[in-house]
């Protein structure tokens, strides 16, 4: 799968529209489906927006994969520290 498919299916999964999407990282509905309908990739800063705005990384978007078990953990104890750093 690409890029854009693997974005499509996140929509899908986390039941989130184009619209939404597009609104939420500042993008034209039409300059997205563009990317769609042409196969291509959108720039870096752009792939980056999408991916915090799904909550997932560029690369698994750009994989299609699941994220790693283990990465989530990491993720978790980070935000526990941070929580634990602004307290002090």
């Amino acid at each position: 799968m690409d890029f854009m498919n693997n974005v499509l299916n996140e929509l899908q999964r986390q039941n989130m529209t184009q619209i939404e999407l597009c609104d939420s990282i500042g993008i034209s509905v039409n300059t997205f489906r563009g990317w769609v309908s042409k196969k291509v990739q959108p720039p870096v800063d752009i792939a980056y927006k999408i991916s915090k705005a799904l909550n997932i990384t560029v690369d698994q978007l750009i994989s299609g994969k699941p994220e790693h078990p283990a990465e989530k953990k990491l993720e978790e104890i980070k935000k526990q520290l941070e929580a634990i750093v602004e307290k002090i």
